[in-house]
């Protein structure tokens, strides 16, 4: 039981994780193109 916990209250915070990575590494395009 306590596995399934921590795996709903990981699982967000690793999408946000890699959300947040891929954002970073879009950025730098963002920004040349300007």
């Amino acid at each position: 039981v306590y596995l399934l916990k921590t795996i709903i209250l990981v699982m967000p915070t690793l999408l946000l994780l890699q959300g947040l990575s891929t954002l970073l590494q879009q950025l730098p395009l963002l920004f040349g193109r300007r």
